[in-house]
């Protein structure tokens, strides 16, 4: 009986951590950028398929480590890919030189600091880090 209960209560876990964990991030860019940016501009982006913006700035985006939260949901929401497809295709992008990856950023606040200081730069953080130093786009 003991055994069952933490069974349910491990499971319990799992459903509520889930869905707090899929979706928690937002897509920023700085400020002064004027540019349309939805969903399909950013997976455009962020799968080495846009390299610069409808007004011609060369893009400058910023990924979170792979174990990151936030890095997890972004590529399966945006990209529809996992940590390891995305790390397969820019392998093959790097290799064939079509593309250059985002920049690795170790922290949301690090994302932040870059995408304000850059008019060209896009990144995603969790929700949670949000503030007025960048524009929330989704």
């Amino acid at each position: 009986m003991r055994k069952l209960i933490c069974y349910v209560a491990l499971l319990a876990g799992f459903v509520v951590a889930v869905p707090a964990m899929a979706g928690d991030y937002v897509i920023i860019t700085n400020k002064a950028n004027a540019n349309e940016v939805d969903k399909s501009v950013v997976a455009r982006i962020y799968k080495g398929e846009a390299k610069s913006w409808a007004n011609g700035d060369s893009v400058v985006a910023y990924d979170l480590p792979e174990d990151n939260p936030a890095r997890v949901a972004f590529d399966q929401d945006v990209a529809g890919k996992s940590i390891s497809q995305m790390k397969a295709l820019w392998g093959q992008l790097v290799f064939s030189g079509k593309a250059v990856p985002p920049k690795k950023a170790e922290s949301d606040d690090e994302v932040k600091k870059a995408v304000a200081s850059n008019k060209a730069a896009v990144g995603y953080i969790s929700a949670a880090s949000a503030d007025g130093s960048v524009k929330v786009v989704k």
